[in-house]
């Protein structure tokens, strides 16, 4: 029940970036309201993967668990 918890959690997160994004291509809010395109790109890649990772890690290789928060991009990170 949590792991689902979880992953809504990153999947709204991910809706709601779009919804505030697209608040910005609307001309609703301005450019100093929202964030920089590379941010905002990195952040939803960000969101995505570590749900893309998480689902295949419990669903294809049986983890019991998954500690996101070890994730890293690099070993430059390790």
């Amino acid at each position: 029940m949590k792991v689902k918890y979880a992953a809504q959690v990153l999947r709204d997160a991910l809706n709601w970036l779009n919804s505030w994004e697209r608040n910005l291509e609307q001309n609703l809010i301005t450019d100093n309201d929202f964030l920089t395109k590379q941010t905002a790109e990195g952040l939803r890649m960000t969101i995505q993967s570590t749900i893309d990772l998480s689902n295949f890690l419990l669903n294809d290789c049986g983890f019991a668990y998954v500690l996101s928060n070890k994730f890293n991009q690099d070993r430059v990170e390790v």
